[in-house]
């Protein structure tokens, strides 16, 4: 698979969960030449984020510039590493860390979308316009999580881009879809200079497998059809594989991700 397309995967990736935190001063972005990390001022490992970018890292400079970092806030963290990245894997593995769950980065060029959703009366999705919207957002996307600590503060998190209007951006998009004017799904896409990519898909507990994750994955790629020509990409779960595959993505590389629950107090 070309270097270029999983470049692309990995500063998507990047750009999206940096985007926001960036416009905070009270969250920070640490960007360095092996690694960068996120600290969102929330104990959340779904915004704590860190990803490796070098093979060259070093054990040590994981443990103390990342690992000690969360452990003294008392932080959950998810450190994301590239499978290419042969090395820093193996280092990531003799960590305190502990291996989480592996996501399979996909590509598709705009002009090879199939698209498949011939709409429904009843379901109608949105982008979101307003702080209520946002804050809605939050809640369909914690309601995906076992955690209730987790829950609380992507609520929170999502609070906090409600109350500084960080909704209505350009670059990332927010959705949320309504069935029968309750709100049930939400999506996001984050759309730079080189490249799209697809996140947050979500549908709450008691209206799950009726289609609306794919009807919503549908609505978002046509939007990034209307708004973008290029590389689209995203980091699937199993769960969603197999429905990206037939809309004409394809398998580019895997991505691990290690956490440090076992470590906090």
């Amino acid at each position: 698979m070309s270097q270029n397309i999983i470049e692309k995967i990995q500063n998507n990736f990047i750009e999206r969960v940096s985007f926001f935190p960036k416009l905070f001063s009270d969250m920070q972005v640490k960007e360095t030449e092996k690694f960068m990390y996120i600290d969102c001022g929330l104990s959340s490992d779904t915004f704590n984020v860190s990803v490796v970018f070098a093979d060259s890292i070093t054990k040590d400079e994981i443990e103390s510039e990342i690992v000690d970092y969360y452990l003294e806030k008392n932080y959950p963290m998810a450190l994301w590493c590239w499978d290419c990245l042969k090395d820093a894997n193996k280092v990531i593995k003799s960590t305190r860390l502990t291996f989480a769950e592996t996501n399979v980065g996909m590509y598709a060029d705009t002009n090879d979308f199939i698209l498949f959703d011939d709409g429904q009366d009843d379901f109608l999705i949105k982008a979101i316009s307003n702080s209520e919207e946002m804050k809605l957002f939050g809640k369909i996307l914690a309601s995906i999580f076992p955690d209730d600590l987790e829950r609380d503060n992507i609520i929170n998190y999502c609070n906090k881009l409600a109350d500084a209007s960080l909704y209505l951006n350009n670059s990332v998009r927010l959705y949320i879809g309504y069935l029968n004017g309750e709100a049930v799904t939400t999506g996001s896409a984050g759309i730079f200079k080189e490249h799209a990519g697809i996140y947050d898909i979500a549908t709450i507990k008691e209206k799950r497998r009726l289609g609306l994750g794919t009807k919503m994955f549908d609505f978002i790629l046509r939007d990034i059809k209307n708004n973008f020509n290029g590389a689209c990409v995203l980091l699937a779960s199993e769960d969603g594989y197999n429905i990206y595959k037939k809309a004409g993505f394809k398998p580019a590389c895997n991505v691990h991700v290690y956490e440090n629950r076992h470590l906090l107090k």
